[in-house]
């Protein structure tokens, strides 16, 4: 199964910036409590990056940027359903999702040099190879398939400057790419604004949600899968419910045919002014098992302590799962941690630091540990990751590819 990252939303990255921020700031908290205001235009969709936000950024030790928090943070928090489903018009092979060792590590975007539009698979040996894009800005990561080539959703690029009246969030145009083994694109059609979240040998898995023409959420997600030869879809899962105040950053895969997420979640308190806070203590970290094939779905919660999701990978037979996510910050550092799960029982078969995803190009002479970021995993065998991190302390961002035994 292809490592299925969280797609960057906006909402995350700007409430990681905002912890930075306040926890660098002079006698400043250790997180901020303040989230955003009702009313406020900014909002994304969970689960839908879209290409036009600005460039993901690193956590910077830089105090007096603390007094924008709030505003930065201002109503730009995701929105998703409870979790409930409606059972959906199909099911996928038992085999679908699964990808035999070694598996396939892609990674790009602007952490990767060549930034969001430059991605390469690294080899065994550690050779990189571009991929091939035919021009479009990926909105989530290119995902491999199971005979060779790849997969690409993402947007035609709009020309400088835009045309006049130009909406950034409803005159996108979006298109998927299928290019076969021989590196030649073999399919490219427009689709419906979407992001990708697994390949399968014939469909690619869509996760697609409503949204209005300021790019806040309208309606649940829903899950499609995609005939890569004819572009027809049909609806796998679909969200039941749809809570706009909800805080929730997730992944998604398809792992053995069923589709798989976990999620960090976190509670709001309205507070006077029209702001909201976090809930102290409502922070939860869940797995969920949806079998398409009868519609049952198993919830267990997982004993981590995360805040963000950043990768899901599933093993090569399907019974544990890599899981890239970010901690809380432990003496004022943000750390970002690979975990892996047991499927079948939510448990956490292993848990480590793999590094302080913190900004330290101009140095961070106190941090106790090195300063990376994730940037993809795969399996190598059935105990053995290759894991990606990008080398924050320089702006060419070398990449670090680690080997990690777990079990």
């Amino acid at each position: 199964m292809p490592d299925a990252t969280a797609t960057d939303p906006l909402d995350a990255e700007l409430r990681r910036i905002a912890r930075a921020l306040v926890a660098e700031a002079p006698d400043a908290p250790a997180g901020p409590d303040v989230l955003r205001s009702a009313g406020s235009d900014a909002s994304v969709v969970p689960l839908l990056r879209a290409p036009e936000r600005p460039p993901r950024r690193r956590r910077s030790l830089v105090a007096a940027a603390a007094a924008a928090v709030v505003l930065m943070v201002a109503g730009a928090l995701a929105v998703t359903g409870d979790g409930a489903s409606d059972h959906g018009e199909g099911v996928l092979a038992a085999n679908a999702g699964l990808e035999p060792a070694p598996q396939r590590l892609f990674v790009g975007g602007e952490l990767v040099p060549g930034g969001d539009r430059t991605w390469r698979e690294l080899l065994p040996a550690g050779e990189p190879v571009p991929l091939e894009l035919a021009g479009l800005d990926p909105s989530g990561q290119p995902l491999p398939l199971p005979g060779g080539g790849h997969v690409v959703v993402g947007v035609h690029t709009v020309p400088a400057p835009p045309p006049e009246g130009f909406n950034e969030f409803t005159d996108l145009t979006y298109a998927l790419l299928l290019v076969g083994p021989n590196g030649k694109v073999a399919v490219e059609r427009n689709i419906e604004h979407s992001s990708l979240v697994a390949v399968t040998e014939t469909e690619a898995i869509l996760a697609r949600q409503a949204t209005d023409d300021q790019g806040h959420p309208a309606g649940p997600v829903t899950i499609l899968a995609h005939d890569l030869a004819t572009g027809d879809e049909r609806t796998i899962h679909r969200d039941a419910a749809f809570d706009p105040a909800r805080l929730v950053s997730d992944v998604w895969a398809v792992v053995a045919g069923n589709l798989v997420r976990v999620e960090a979640s976190q509670l709001t308190e309205p507070l006077d002014g029209g702001m909201e806070r976090y809930v102290p203590g409502s922070e939860e970290c869940t797995l969920r098992v949806l079998d398409l094939a009868t519609g049952e779905n198993v919830e267990r919660p997982i004993d981590l302590d995360c805040t963000m999701m950043v990768g899901l990978r599933a093993s090569p037979d399907g019974s544990w799962a890599s899981l890239a996510y970010e901690g809380p910050f432990v003496d004022r550092w943000p750390q970002v941690r690979l975990a892996v799960l047991d499927l079948a029982t939510g448990t956490v078969v292993h848990d480590q630091l793999l590094a302080h995803n913190l900004d330290c190009r101009l140095g961070c002479p106190s941090l106790p540990g090195r300063a990376a970021d994730y940037v993809g995993m795969a399996w190598d065998d059935a105990s053995t990751l290759r894991v990606a991190l990008a080398d924050l302390t320089s702006d060419q961002h070398d990449l670090i590819v680690e080997t990690i035994t777990v079990g």
